[in-house]
């Protein structure tokens, strides 16, 4: 009896063991074909989207363009009543939708200071609108306009005491800084109603200063002075920059700024006067140039014919009159003479 259990317990154990080894081979045959089957679809997702434009691998995605479209966000714009566009969609105002218009603007805004169409549409057009496909951008105008204010600031920090602090390099840099022209000169100047561009990011809930505006607007603040200084000179600009520029210059401390409250003062009305003696009526243009046409005609008429001029000429030890005519002519012999 003993025997026979130890037998059958071994017999047991074998088939247990058995049993066991066939489940785990079993086990490994479903997990490597399992691997196998896997590879297989990895391979077929990879060769078909390799061989699918993304439109057709995956129909539900949309682009950031779409994605703009079906957003409603909003978030303020320029004088506050308005909306900051969404992500990717130009801005180009009602102001700015054709040269007449755009020149209908600066008109209203800048009555003396008219600009050419090509360099009015390059000055209100920022690079991210469409990169200087159609109109150009302002960088170039920008560069010169910075330039120019960075001189007309320095300019007039020096020629008045007590701005010692202020004439370095870096803190005139920081005075001029675009964003912050951007946000009080360019409100000031309302150039929002008028310039082409697009935000910078992708959410429309941001702020006008994440999207880029103020910058943007900075940057057209410069490109108008340098439309100005390329147009109608350094004087223009400078008259330009203290009458519109520097007065709205926020970036002064609050001392500095009650310390110059009366020199910036004036320094805008003479460059607003200079700004208003540009603008003369057209009838008193022909009137003057009327007075001046009789006026020389009548100085043409009082003044008697001066002679011909005479010159010394020395020859062979004699010196002799000449005319301007007989001169000529002794050149002209001596010349065929050699």
């Amino acid at each position: 009896m003993i025997v026979t259990g130890r037998s059958a317990a071994k017999q047991a154990l074998k088939n247990g063991l058995a049993t066991a080894g066939r489940i785990h081979g079993t086990s490994q045959n479903v997990a490597s074909s399992s691997i196998a089957s896997s590879s297989r679809s990895t391979q077929v997702v990879l060769a078909h989207s390799f061989h699918t434009s993304p439109s057709q691998s995956s129909p539900s995605a949309s682009s950031p363009r779409d994605i703009a479209r079906s957003s409603n966000r909003r978030a303020t714009y320029g004088s506050e009543s308005s909306t900051v566009p969404r992500f990717n969609v130009r801005m180009t105002p009602a102001a700015a939708k054709d040269t007449q218009s755009v020149q209908r603007w600066l008109s209203e805004a800048f009555p003396t200071l008219t600009l050419p169409d090509d360099v009015a549409l390059q000055m209100i057009t920022h690079e991210s609108w469409d990169q200087g496909v159609l109109a150009g951008h302002n960088r170039r105008l920008a560069f010169l306009g910075r330039r120019a204010m960075k001189f007309y600031l320095n300019l007039f920090l020096a020629q008045h005491p007590g701005n010692e602090h202020l004439l370095k390099t870096e803190k005139v840099d920081t005075l001029l800084q675009t964003s912050i022209i951007g946000d009080y000169v360019g409100r000031a100047l309302k150039l929002g109603e008028v310039m082409r561009w697009t935000p910078a990011v992708n959410d429309g809930q941001k702020g006008a200063k994440e999207t880029g505006l103020f910058k943007i607007r900075g940057v057209t603040v410069e490109a108008l002075v340098g439309a100005i200084y390329h147009q109608h000179g350094a004087q223009a600009a400078k008259s330009f920059f203290a009458s519109r520029v520097l007065p709205e210059l926020r970036t002064l401390s609050e001392e500095d700024r009650e310390r110059l409250k009366d020199v910036i003062a004036a320094e805008g009305a003479q460059g607003e006067a200079y700004l208003q003696a540009k603008a003369v009526p057209t009838e008193s243009v022909a009137a003057d140039s009327e007075l001046t046409s009789d006026a020389h005609s009548t100085t043409t008429s009082a003044t008697p014919t001066r002679p011909a001029r005479r010159r010394s000429v020395s020859g062979s030890g004699t010196a002799f009159a000449l005319d301007e005519e007989t001169s000529t002519s002794a050149r002209a012999e001596a010349h065929r003479t050699v």
